[in-house]
């Protein structure tokens, strides 16, 4: 009787439903099947609040408690797909009625962004009827099965209330540069890009933003954000080469194609006005600023290009690492002043350490031939690292035509970050029966 009161008593605190298979459990003290719960706490948790973790086992300060609704709440957590694994204790004082516990959680680690396409629910209204059945919703969650059946499920009861005849389904999308996201979407094929249009634009023919656009966004599947990503990515750059800053796409429009499968996309074009280059500024680096001008070759107060100066830093980047500074990167932005049309660029270098050379070691040649070609080898040790210079240097050797019958030969460089030190592993190989040495190297 004791136990069917017991499960009585948990469904109605916890709501019924058949909980999952307990991962872990715990040896519990004894003692009388209900108290009042006088705390709750939470150990472990990261990604989520002891309150919305408490919120989601469906216990609360008060309500009874004892060992079987601790484990009907342990697994209401491991059901929403959140966690990994769930422990919980429990104790009480001898002499208290009431009971103190805690649960232990480890929580998935793969949370991600979450977006709903082409469904008759807004994000708003999603956020607000997820929350009533699982506190710890929010701008991501996991990525797990279960919580993924969990979410799809409640979003295709908002979606039956519309009368829509739709099946919900999820899927991990990449989106932007090295993002994932969770799309819930109908279970129908998207429809795919069948060619870009371009309207308004003057100043830039159609037929460079054509072969910009058309490798990218023709036959991928529709979605506009990810298709203003690729105008963002390939239209844009090509503007503000021309100085054109302030270029933007007010008006996208699609319809069937007529000709083929896949709709056409019409891409209205705001290039707006020239913008001239006011200022650059480049900090961070040991370059004087006759060296910076040399590799940059820019000029101010004429038609800024971005992609130039881009192109510049390339090169002062290449010359950083030419000279040892292998991990040399930088971060750019730019000031628009729209009253005087002009730009200023604050440039922002991150040199890193100085490598330095440290050991050669050559691969795949006689005891004749290596010294020879050790010989040759200028980069001493302990001077600055040359990062173009194996390259160079087995180039020189092929060109020179120092062996009979050179196949493949590579250069490795293995980077000692702790030390600060770059040691090269040269390898030849012969291509024919020799791979005999043609003259001996001066």
């Amino acid at each position: 009787m004791q136990r069917v009161i017991a499960l009585l008593v948990a469904a109605w605190v916890l709501g019924a439903q058949e909980p999952p298979k307990p991962r872990r459990d715990v040896a519990q003290p004894p003692g009388p099947a209900f108290y009042p719960i006088e705390g709750l706490g939470v150990e472990g948790n990261k990604l989520y609040t002891a309150a919305q973790i408490i919120g989601a086992t469906g216990l609360r300060v008060g309500a009874p408690g004892g060992k079987i609704l601790f484990e009907a709440a342990r697994d209401r957590l491991l059901a929403s797909g959140y966690f990994t694994s769930v422990g919980y204790r429990f104790e009480s004082a001898p002499g208290q009625t009431t009971y103190l516990a805690s649960f232990q959680v480890e929580e998935v680690p793969e949370v991600y962004a979450w977006r709903i396409e082409d469904l008759p629910v807004t994000r708003d209204e999603f956020e607000r009827y997820a929350r009533q059945y699982n506190p710890m919703f929010g701008p991501k969650i996991p990525a797990s099965e279960q919580a993924l059946a969990f979410h799809r499920r409640l979003l295709q009861e908002l979606v039956n209330k519309r009368g829509a005849p739709t099946q919900v389904v999820s899927k991990i999308e990449p989106e932007g540069k090295d993002q994932l996201t969770i799309v819930f979407r109908p279970n129908t094929p998207r429809p795919t890009i069948a060619e870009v249009r371009f309207t308004g634009n003057k100043k830039v023919e159609t037929r460079f933003l054509m072969q910009a656009i058309s490798p990218i966004a023709v036959g991928a599947p529709w979605y506009e954000p990810r298709f203003r990503e690729y105008l963002a990515n390939q239209i844009t750059p090509i503007y503000e080469a021309r100085g054109l800053m302030r270029v933007s796409y007010p008006k996208i429009a699609t319809e069937q194609s007529t000709s083929v499968r896949g709709l056409v996309v019409t891409v209205d074009v705001a290039e707006g006005e020239q913008f001239n280059l006011s200022r650059l500024e480049v900090t961070g680096t040991q370059l004087d600023g006759d060296d910076l001008q040399r590799e940059l070759q820019v000029k101010l107060d004429e038609q800024i290009n971005i992609s130039a100066i881009a192109a510049g830093m390339e090169r002062v980047m290449k010359r950083l690492k030419n000279t040892g500074y292998l991990k040399a990167a930088f971060t750019a932005q730019r000031r628009i002043n729209d009253s005087t049309k002009t730009v200023e660029v604050f440039v922002r270098v991150n040199q890193g350490p100085q490598f330095a050379f440290r050991k050669l070691t050559i691969l795949g040649l006689d005891l004749e031939s290596e010294p020879a070609i050790r010989k040759l080898w200028a980069l001493k040790e302990g001077e600055p690292y040359r990062a173009n210079y194996p390259d160079y240097f087995l180039e020189r050797v092929r060109e020179d035509g120092i062996f009979d019958n050179l196949g493949k030969t590579a250069a490795e460089a293995k980077i000692d970050e702790a030390a600060n030190a770059v040691d090269v592993v040269l390898t030849f190989k012969g291509e024919g029966p020799s791979g005999r040495r043609r003259r001996t190297p001066n």
